[in-house]
């Protein structure tokens, strides 16, 4: 099993081992500002300049893991990956170390994605007999003292579409219901919506990005937003009613739901106040039926055990928590001069996360 070390990762690992089935994990490196040299001389020289290269395509060097991948002898029998950008990154060492040996994906979400049909010649997933393996579970968060909270989900926002959002649940009719507003981890998009609350009469909390978010999710009534794979299954599982903001790619978990009818769908900003107090008038959805981590393993067993064919699509703990206060009454109307400033901090910082920066580099 070829992962990024993940909560996911591990509780496939255990599953798999619980059915006596031998896995070796392999962890994929993550990105580190520095590279140590690699030893004296010329040859330590050419091992520092042949990492150097390849961190210039992604930001992670791989050398290490090859030597683990040249070690784990005798050839298995099967490869797993979690991640495809993994599969991509590892696939030409892989082939020349293990040649036709088949490689299985375990899609975590809900999602479908398109770059496993020339990957891999399996594919397990919540969609085709395999289970989610992650945003399952059964805690549930509310706030002390108060009515049913409503979440807002951020994972998906840009710094433009806070307003808007912000806009359409301010003229939104709530009752008595909190809100209760999911952090993004893009500094951008944060600070945006802490400060522009306030601009529109709202008024609320945020947990801390290393909080139980999940649980936060499955005690609300509703959720509304662009969520992150993982939170929109932590709210079908829990039956919490879900909003759904803007257009999706095809092929993902939230397209999936949007057409099998497990969520609310609002494509322009505008449809939102009418769409959320549908949502709130109406029953509760009931929770939607997800097979997790037992039944994922189950399916690579499955797949293990068949002939090759082709491809063919048919929480932390102990993490301390704190609640930040968002938002008070709404003050005299002005224009936000930060605006464009923090639109362009946004696209900074997506930009650093696709070269593997964190936001302390560069």
């Amino acid at each position: 099993m070829i992962t990024r070390p993940s909560h996911e990762s591990d509780a496939l690992r255990a599953a798999l081992l619980d059915r006596h089935v031998g896995v070796t994990s392999l962890p994929f490196p993550v990105s580190s500002p520095e590279t140590p040299l690699a030893g004296q001389g010329l040859s330590g020289l050419a091992a520092s300049l042949g990492a150097a290269l390849r961190e210039v395509v992604d930001g992670v060097d791989i050398s290490g893991l090859e030597a683990q991948m040249r070690s784990a002898l005798p050839a298995p029998d099967a490869v797993l990956f979690l991640e495809p950008d993994v599969a991509v990154r590892v696939g030409e060492p892989l082939r020349s170390l293990v040649g036709s040996t088949r490689q299985i994906a375990v899609e975590t979400h809900l999602g479908m994605d398109d770059r496993w049909a020339t990957l891999v010649s399996a594919v397990v997933s919540v969609r085709h007999d395999g289970g989610v393996l992650s945003g399952l579970g059964d805690r549930e968060r509310r706030l002390d003292g108060e009515a049913e909270h409503v979440v807002i989900a951020t994972d998906g926002l840009d710094v433009a579409g806070i307003d808007p959002l912000l806009l359409q649940l301010s003229i939104a009719e709530l009752g008595s219901r909190p809100l209760l507003f999911l952090p993004s981890g893009r500094g951008s998009v944060d600070e945006h919506l802490k400060s522009r609350a306030a601009f529109y009469g709202l008024s609320g909390q945020r947990p801390n990005t290393g909080s139980d978010l999940d649980a936060w999710i499955r005690g609300a009534r509703l959720m509304i937003g662009r969520p992150s794979e993982r939170q929109l299954v932590a709210a079908l599982s829990a039956g919490t009613a879900t909003l759904l903001i803007g257009e999706f790619v095809t092929g993902s978990g939230f397209e999936w739901s949007i057409t099998h009818d497990l969520v609310s769908h609002a494509r322009a900003p505008v449809e939102v106040s009418v769409a959320v107090e549908e949502s709130l008038g109406g029953a509760p959805p009931s929770p939607t039926p997800l097979e997790g981590v037992e039944t994922a393993a189950d399916a690579v067993i499955e797949v293990l055990q068949r002939a090759v064919r082709p491809f063919e699509e048919s929480h932390s703990e102990g993490v301390e928590e704190s609640l930040e206060p968002i938002g008070r009454a709404a003050p005299e109307p002005t224009m936000s001069p930060e605006h464009e400033r923090l639109e362009i901090d946004d696209a900074l910082a997506q930009l650093k996360r696709r070269m593997g920066l964190n936001d302390d580099e560069g």
